[in-house]
Order: structure tokens, then sequence, then C-alpha cells
């Protein structure tokens, strides 16, 4: 007799492993920013750079980008 879910649990198994292994890899990336940012003399920059493209140019773009455009 054969199980009409297996391939469904087949499935449902793949993805709950992929979660495991990515919520274990956010796990370990966290407590080590807390073990990084915990030490004395640690500096946690929030600060954000914004970058201005003059796209008058279009003569410099790439060709995609440039067909994008004319549109």
């Amino acid at each position: 007799m054969e199980n009409p879910y297996k391939k469904h649990l087949d499935i449902l198994y793949d993805r709950l492993l992929v979660y495991r292994q990515i919520s274990l890899r956010i796990n370990d990336v966290l407590r080590s920013d807390v073990e990084k940012y915990n030490k004395e003399k640690a500096s946690l920059s929030l600060s954000s750079s914004l970058l201005i493209v003059d796209w008058s140019d279009k003569k410099g773009l790439p060709e995609f980008q440039q067909t994008l455009l004319k549109k």
C-alpha cells in the first residue's frame, strides 16, 4: 500500500530542514553580533549613505539601461 501523501510529506520535511538551518544560522549571526557589541570600546554605526546618480548622461549607461530609458 502506497501513501498518497508521501510526496507532500517529503516536501514538507525538506522545507522544515531548510527553515531549521536558516534559523540556526540567524541565531549564530545574532549571537556573534551580541558578543561583538558587548565588548568595551565597541561602536555601532547606524548611519546610511544616499547615492544620487545623474541619469542625464545616457551614453555612459549600459545598453540595457539605455533601452529602458527610451521607453
